[in-house]
């Protein structure tokens, strides 16, 4: 077995089992919401975690771009997790620049799922194999 996905797998694992404890959390206690938010943070983590395991393992360019559109998604619940968790938690921070920041990430989420291949990429071009950690992972070589 790889030992990217080794680590990958078992640091998911970590971040879900967080999760899992900051939901229980929050489910014994309503009025802790950030525990919900970190709990909603975790989950995310996981999907990062997931889809960037996706892309180290692709072997076409398609490939690649595709799991970089879908990282797209856990990245926005992170993103709004964070703000969230800061307004709650620390009490700071002014409401509109939190429903910005989430404003920001849904604009992206949403063009990222309306033009090809993705947000961040015109077009993925190539790949090229690196080792990473004793395993041969995919890197993109080639992209505008």
């Amino acid at each position: 077995m790889h030992y990217v996905t080794i680590l990958w797998s078992g640091a998911a694992a970590a971040t879900l089992l967080l999760a899992m404890v900051h939901a229980a959390i929050w489910a014994t206690d309503r009025n802790a919401r950030a525990s919900l938010a970190l709990s909603l943070i975790a989950l995310a983590l996981v999907g990062i975690a997931y889809t960037e395991l996706g892309m180290m393992m692709s072997e076409t360019p398609d490939q690649w771009a595709r799991w970089v559109r879908w990282c797209h998604l856990p990245l926005f619940f992170f993103f709004a997790g964070i703000a969230w968790f800061v307004r709650i938690h620390f009490g700071t921070g002014r409401l509109w620049l939190m429903w910005s920041v989430i404003a920001i990430r849904g604009v992206i989420l949403l063009v990222n799922f309306t033009v090809p291949p993705n947000f961040n990429f015109a077009t993925v071009t190539a790949l090229r194999p690196m080792d990473f950690l004793g395993d041969t992972v995919s890197v993109v070589a080639q992209a505008t």
